[in-house]
């Protein structure tokens, strides 16, 4: 509550001339799992309607060089202060960003990691089904995975490094950016991605750090992106080294979006071997997205093709697809209607494929309520 009172006087203040956005999403949500998938508890048969997204989102200015940006979520509960930040995870975005010079600017506070290549660029709410590398491996995946990797390699099972962890979407810490005729370089520093404590007093000494490129040739009809990012994970040692590395292209023609990634998540020395020590855990994704737009109307469809790696050797092949329509009522208002089919399928080595669909109905609006 204190926080949506921040944001309601910040945007009332005089000093700060901006827009406070109400965003939310409210969809009616299907699932069904077969057989395999709910005995791994990856999930049971269920329809519910559920508030995807529900957000207050304040942006202004100071002056024509310093503007800030503070969002509030409303749909989560609040939990500890983070050690590592003194932020909760109610938070997601709280910084300042200030044009040093005509092409530099210095960004401090919580802010996006872009980490995830386009699919982390898109709005959460305008999307409708995440990659492997951009969620994690789902943590219900765990012990049907530990099974299935003891039974092949007759190793001694560490916990598995991916099984709940994926893209860091927005972090703490300051970035230096360099822009110039549609191009764009920046350096991040940032808290690494979990706290790293002692007890309940923080012992991080290391951060997170990443070099991102973003471009645009010829109009904006071809717009590459790169990331890199490395760290290390909380509670280890030098051995425990992550690195988030994404590749990234856009094409823009006729009102056609298509987006192509490659995303992969390496998590280094994590999990134990009997017979060859410790090796490298990952999840990489390759993506394949299109949307156009018909007016009022907006098709989209998605592609993913994942594979998700405990010590070097492969365990899952993951396939996903989403089919979307959105229609606006009006064009130029971000108020919208939407249907998804969703798809995805966790193929083991050995056995039987996890399977789940999902049909979703619902609607989003975003708009400014101090209009």
């Amino acid at each position: 509550m204190k926080k949506i009172i921040l944001l309601l006087v910040l945007a009332s203040s005089p000093a700060f001339a901006g827009k406070l956005l109400f965003d939310a999403r409210l969809d009616g949500q299907g699932q069904t799992f077969n057989n395999e998938a709910s005995s791994a508890t990856l999930g049971h048969d269920n329809f519910r309607f559920m508030m995807k997204t529900a957000r207050l989102d304040y942006q202004g200015n100071l002056n024509d060089k310093t503007n800030v940006r503070a969002r509030a979520i409303l749909n989560t509960t609040q939990g500890a202060v983070q050690t590592r930040d003194n932020l909760n995870g109610t938070v997601d975005l709280f910084f300042v960003n200030h044009k040093v010079q005509d092409n530099l600017e210095l960004t401090a506070g919580k802010f996006s990691s872009d980490i995830g290549g386009w699919e982390h660029q898109l709005s959460s709410p305008d999307v409708y089904l995440f990659s492997a590398a951009y969620s994690g491996g789902s943590s219900d995946l765990n012990t049907t995975t530990r099974t299935l990797f003891a039974g092949r390699t007759g190793a001694t099972i560490g916990t598995f490094t991916w099984a709940s962890t994926g893209t860091t979407r927005y972090y703490t810490g300051a970035k230096l950016t360099h822009k110039v005729e549609g191009h764009e370089l920046a350096i991040h520093t940032a808290d690494l991605t979990a706290d790293d404590n002692v007890g309940t007093t923080s012992s991080q000494t290391r951060t997170l750090t990443g070099l991102v490129y973003k471009g645009s040739f010829s109009d904006k009809l071809i717009q590459p992106l790169l990331s890199y990012h490395e760290g290390f994970l909380p509670g280890g040692g030098s051995d425990a080294k992550v690195i988030f590395a994404n590749a990234g292209l856009r094409f823009n023609f006729d009102d056609n979006v298509i987006d192509l990634d490659y995303l992969t998540n390496t998590f280094k020395s994590r999990t134990a071997v009997s017979t060859g020590g410790f090796k490298d855990d990952a999840i990489r994704s390759t993506l394949l997205a299109w949307s156009k737009v018909y007016g009022q109307w907006t098709p989209k469809v998605k592609l993913e093709s994942s594979e998700m790696l405990a010590a070097d050797q492969k365990i899952f092949d993951v396939k996903g697809y989403s089919v979307a329509l959105e229609y606006r009522p009006e064009v130029e208002e971000n108020f919208r209607y939407h249907v998804a089919y969703n798809a995805k399928e966790y193929a083991p080595i050995t056995g039987s494929s996890l399977t789940m669909q999902e049909v979703v109905v619902g609607t989003r609006i975003a708009a400014d309520i101090l209009k």
